[in-house]
């Protein structure tokens, strides 16, 4: 069944979310008694078949409500605290009152409840940074990146590895890397939306390592470390253990679901460039306006851009944790729940429409200005535009002043961001219109 040898009652956390739900399913199949903790507004019909059975009750509690989460703790042996915020472009405070301050309230009522074994849902993201890691295992130092969403993980896992004096709950860490899994919602969809677009770009070509790990295979190792000694005060590494290369997932998703495979490269430099701009003005932007930049934050420049090489052989010898489901079942699991699914965005089609058309360049100076108000009228590209247009003119001054690489990169990304922000509108670059309208004048196509 798992390290523990007779049924224990588990309180999950999070319990709708992706691991969440997973780990209440697969602990409610080893004959677990488990209690699906879920905030008072969550939909909850995706848990009510199982309860329906009695495999398991429902519990709700926001994390701020002790009162709440000592009822819903009374009796458990076991929390797997898998509740989290991950919103890779969103507001500080907002990530770190889920991610920190929830967890925090969760482990205190834990111990004032009387549970024996507290099992927190990490990241991989703790010991990762924004530089590549090779081969990299549970002794590197947990470190601060200045990605939001990351830095808060940290936080987390510092708070809940801590020694306490006279502490008698026992802490488990387990760091699972980029998950994916059936019911997959928080980057499949956009993955499948870009792909199927022609939107996706392979950083350096692609050949760096993604630290991917099967939702179904998280599960195993928290079933494996259920009041299981060898996990008490440790933290554990979890992948699916095989090397996957960013282009070699980006392929799968787009073989399983019919889509073309992406072809287009780009530097490492310009993507971290792009990505670090975006993640800087983005929280200051309406939350649809966050989601549609999620492919450029920090998280998904950490996705495509940095070699993630990670061993899970402490967790292999610690917890057993070596019965697992291989990459390319995972992933047909995967695009089966996905192609069965809701339809797809109506994005995915093509290019979103133009909000603000423009049939050429018009004459006139009253004219340009209302057209070039129009032509940056959207949130992300006026905001995006503000970025761009003073780092490609502060690549100009770079490259007049002979320092041609720094200043070609300037340029670079700058003008890239603002390419980026017409592709957000739904519109054409206008500088591209005002070079082929003159080029037409000039060579006498447009008479």
């Amino acid at each position: 069944m798992s390290a523990a040898r007779k049924p224990v009652s588990v309180l999950v956390t999070g319990a709708t979310g992706l691991v969440g739900s997973h780990v209440v399913a697969h602990l409610a199949e080893l004959g677990h008694r488990v209690t699906a903790l879920v905030r008072p507004t969550s939909d909850t019909r995706a848990l009510e078949p199982l309860a329906g059975t009695g495999r398991i009750r429902i519990a709700r509690a926001e994390l701020d409500d002790r009162a709440a989460l000592l009822a819903a703790m009374a009796g458990a042996d076991v929390v797997v605290h898998a509740a989290g915020m991950v919103d890779p472009l969103g507001r500080a405070d907002e990530i770190r009152a889920v991610n920190v301050e929830g967890t925090r309230a969760c482990l205190e009522a834990a111990e004032a409840s009387g549970v024996t074994q507290f099992v927190h849902i990490s990241s991989l993201s703790v010991i990762t940074g924004q530089r590549d890691q090779f081969g990299v295992d549970e002794r590197a130092p947990i470190r601060h990146c200045g990605e939001t969403y990351a830095d808060s993980k940290a936080d987390a896992e510092i708070l809940v590895m801590r020694e306490r004096p006279g502490q008698r709950l026992y802490v488990t860490a387990l760091r699972p890397g980029f998950i994916y899994g059936p019911g997959e919602r928080a980057w499949l969809p956009r993955l499948v939306e870009s792909l199927a677009a022609g939107r996706v770009a392979l950083v350096d070509g692609g050949t760096k390592e993604t630290n991917v790990i099967f939702v179904g295979n998280l599960c195993r190792a928290v079933a494996l470390s259920l009041l299981n000694p060898r996990a008490y005060g440790q933290a554990f590494n979890l992948t699916d253990g095989q090397r996957v290369t960013k282009k070699e997932l980006f392929d799968a998703v787009a073989d399983g679901l019919g889509l073309p495979r992406p072809t287009r490269v780009v530097p490492a430099r310009a993507a971290r460039l792009v990505c670090e701009a975006v993640s800087t003005v983005a929280p200051f932007l309406p939350l649809a306006t966050r989601r549609k930049l999620a492919r450029f934050s920090r998280a998904a420049f950490r996705l495509v851009g940095v070699n993630q090489g990670f061993a899970i052989g402490k967790a292999e010898r610690g917890l057993g944790y070596v019965d697992r489901i291989p990459f390319a079942e995972g992933m047909r699991r995967t695009l089966a729940s996905h192609r069965d699914g809701p339809a797809a965005p109506p994005a995915v089609a093509g290019r979103p429409p133009n909000r603000f058309p423009l049939d050429g360049v018009r004459s006139g100076a009253a004219a340009f200005l209302v057209d070039y108000g129009q032509r940056h009228a959207h949130p992300v590209n006026a905001g995006l535009h503000v970025i761009g247009v003073p780092m490609a003119v502060a690549g100009v001054v770079q490259i007049c002043r002979k320092r041609v690489v720094s200043g070609a990169s300037l340029f670079a990304g700058g003008y890239l961001l603002q390419y980026l922000g017409h592709r957000a509108q739904g519109n054409e670059v206008g500088e591209v219109i005002l070079i082929r309208s003159l080029w037409r004048r000039l060579s006498g196509r447009g008479r």
